[in-house]
């Protein structure tokens, strides 16, 4: 099982960067894991970075400000919550993970596990960036 949560802090509106995370279009702009995604009903085709493909939903609340990425089939099963903290007056972007690898995967979950946190870094500097180019 791979669980972790990494979080940074923004310049920018609690607002305007949930619009960033929850936007199912700009997926692949930060996290570079993701390749392709392509909308099947109320689902979402996902092409990873090595080659595989899976099958997740998402569901935004706007009320907590969060999105729920849930990997239902392929590879990767399990969760991921990007969400929007306000704390001490600051705005943070926060990604917790808690995902299981399939069999053939899970000889290697240490290095993909490591992988998977400086990918979530990356992914939030990204955005980060993005939200203060503004």
């Amino acid at each position: 099982m791979i669980t972790f949560r990494k979080r940074i802090e923004v310049e920018a509106s609690a607002d305007d960067a949930f619009r960033v995370i929850s936007d199912p279009d700009r997926i692949t702009e930060f996290w570079k894991g993701t390749r392709r995604i392509i909308k099947e009903g109320k689902f979402y085709r996902v092409r990873f970075a090595f080659p595989a493909w899976g099958l997740m939903s998402l569901h935004s609340d706007a009320d907590r400000m969060s999105v729920l990425t849930s990997y239902l089939k392929g590879p990767i099963r399990g969760s991921k919550i990007d969400a929007v903290l306000i704390e001490n007056g600051k705005t943070l972007i926060q990604t917790e993970w808690n995902v299981r690898l399939s069999l053939y995967l899970r000889p290697f979950e240490r290095r993909i596990k490591s992988h998977f946190e400086t990918g979530a870094e990356h992914a939030l500097l990204r955005i980060k960036e993005d939200l203060e180019k503004r």
